[in-house]
């Protein structure tokens, strides 16, 4: 007589257990969320089992200050990690007192990473000395300085940093900003 329990059955490969599974997951998902459109164009998933990893992309290689002015660090310190992103303070901001976003731009472009300049920075302290009557302003000086300087690897203008740390009940709600 056999056992059924499962200690007595045999394993397969769990690589290929898991892709299945997450292939039948996502097209299940896929099913459910989107229906069945009236002409669905066609789509393929190719699950690759024999190949645990994928060759390195650097997507998520960048810093939060990393580029203090235009040569610290050198270029080939920086070029050597293959930078995607790097988020720098506004040009002129008070929260750090190096790595405004202009200065470091033309640094971040000759290594092929873009900059995010994180407006709130422009604010001293933590959290964030922040002011209703400057505010606007702030942001068009920002945006005008930007396209002045004729930089081309801006990604984007990140408007707040850690609204649950940074906001001060004093200026009402972060949702109302």
């Amino acid at each position: 007589m056999s056992d059924p329990s499962p200690r007595h059955r045999r394993r397969g490969n769990p690589v290929r257990t898991i892709a299945a599974t997450l292939a039948t997951a996502l097209a299940t998902t896929t099913v459910i969320l989107s229906g069945t459109p009236a002409q669905a164009a066609p789509s393929t998933l190719v699950v690759n089992a024999n190949q645990v990893l994928r060759p390195v992309t650097h997507v998520a290689t960048g810093s939060l200050y990393g580029l203090a002015n235009a040569t610290t660090p050198a270029d080939n310190l920086v070029q050597a990690i293959k930078p995607n992103t790097f988020v720098q303070k506004p040009q002129g901001g008070r929260q750090q007192p190096t790595g405004d976003i202009l200065t470091v731009a033309p640094k971040a472009a000759r290594a092929g990473a873009k900059v995010v300049n994180r407006l709130s920075d422009y604010y001293a302290g933590w959290p964030y000395q922040f002011s209703w009557s400057d505010w606007l302003g702030v942001v068009d000086d920002q945006i005008a300085k930007t396209k002045a300087s004729g930089i081309t690897n801006l990604a984007a203008y990140a408007p707040w940093n850690e609204s649950d740390n940074t906001w001060l009940s004093s200026n009402g709600t972060f949702e109302d900003f």
